[in-house]
């Protein structure tokens, strides 16, 4: 009874992160302006797939094969060090792109969030309910600063960057008070650790390129938008769009799968079964590697003899739309407020030619 009702905890706890999840992002739809809304998705899937590099597996790690509490927690302290580490490697990597930005939210989304370094720490070492209700709290007081930055402060495309920002101080916070107390407890000799971890993590590297080939399996489609469409943002925004959709009717046969992936992780004699299938599952992962390898090839290949044109001109384009997709979000608030001014907001813009559309219906629309 007592393990159902640990159960029935821990699925609650991903049903209602998943539920606020859509219902900010389905508010986001709405609200939003379609250039900015596929902006925010855009955002959101290369935070995903980059905090998939800064964990390295590392959560997977920590539950499998870790067993007494001082091998969780040296285990934990050696997984932030190397999260931060690569995290500041990525940092130098991107410094002099347009995206180095996205570093705090990536290291913020692999160490904090769901599913992360943090999440899988506190599932082991502390309980099911325990973790339940940091998973509950953390997905709580995300989206809850994302709808604050979207509504009342207007960050719009950027707000699911932001967040990160806001939310990564106390939770830092609150990992110097847990290891603290492990600290004064003299639970925290990483040197003795350090060996073991070393060899795990270059065995790791097969679960990175199968988490990789998970998520690029989604999103290789939106990345493909973003290069080769000619308004990107608004297709981005109707596949993420649908994509959504699809997750919410999905939302409670694959919370019972991840429930009870939870627990096999969590049976040793499970785990141990595991290794039966681990050759021919790295050899699958293998052929996986080759064939994108293949399609990464050929994907250059066209852009150079197109002659790189395409970025440019989804470049010049995206400056374009998003000057007009404020213009829209102006005149869209201005009727929101003003519903008395309706009439004559529609005829001052009917006068004037550079608005080539229709004041009155201009809610949600694709910028021209």
């Amino acid at each position: 009874m007592k393990q159902i009702k640990r159960y029935l905890i821990y699925a609650s706890s991903i049903i209602f992160s998943r539920g606020i999840e859509y219902i900010v992002l389905l508010f986001a739809a709405y609200y939003l302006s379609k250039h900015e809304y596929g902006e925010l998705e855009f955002y959101k899937k290369c935070i995903e797939l980059g905090s998939t590099f800064i964990a390295f597996g590392l959560p997977s790690l920590i539950m499998s094969y870790t067993r007494s509490s001082k091998s969780k927690i040296n285990f934990y302290v050696l997984s932030l060090i190397f999260s931060i580490t690569l995290a500041c490697i990525f940092f130098v990597f991107l410094f002099w792109t347009p995206y180095f930005f996205l570093v705090i939210p990536f290291l913020f989304n692999a160490v904090f969030f769901n599913g992360g370094i943090t999440h899988s720490y506190i599932l082991v070492h502390k309980s099911s309910v325990y973790a339940a209700a940091l998973k509950a709290i953390i997905s709580a007081s995300f989206y809850t600063v994302l709808f604050i930055l979207i509504y009342f402060f207007q960050y719009e495309s950027l707000s699911y960057v932001y967040v990160s920002y806001v939310l990564i101080i106390p939770l830092i916070v609150f990992i110097f008070f847990e290891l603290k107390s492990q600290y004064d407890k003299t639970l925290i000799k990483i040197r003795s650790y350090l060996g073991l971890f070393r060899k795990l993590i270059l065995g790791s590297l097969t679960l990175v390129l199968s988490n990789f080939i998970n998520i690029m399996f989604l999103y290789t489609d939106i990345f493909i938008l973003k290069l080769l469409s000619e308004d990107s943002n608004a297709d981005i925004a109707n596949y993420s769009f649908s994509l959504n959709i699809a997750s919410v009717l999905l939302i409670i046969p694959m919370t019972i799968v991840q429930v009870e992936i939870e627990n096999l992780k969590l049976n040793r004699v499970n785990v141990n079964k595991l290794y039966i299938f681990r050759r021919p599952y790295t050899n699958f992962n293998k052929m996986n590697f080759n064939f994108l390898a293949i399609l990464a090839f050929l994907f250059l290949n066209s852009l150079i003899f197109n002659g790189g044109k395409i970025p440019l001109r989804r470049l010049s384009e995206e400056k374009t739309n998003n000057h007009t997709g404020k213009e829209e979000r102006v005149e869209t608030k201005v009727l929101g407020k003003y519903k008395d001014l309706k009439a004559s907001l529609v005829l001052s813009n009917s006068s004037n030619t550079n608005l080539d559309y229709d004041t009155s219906n201009n809610i949600n629309k694709t910028p021209k």
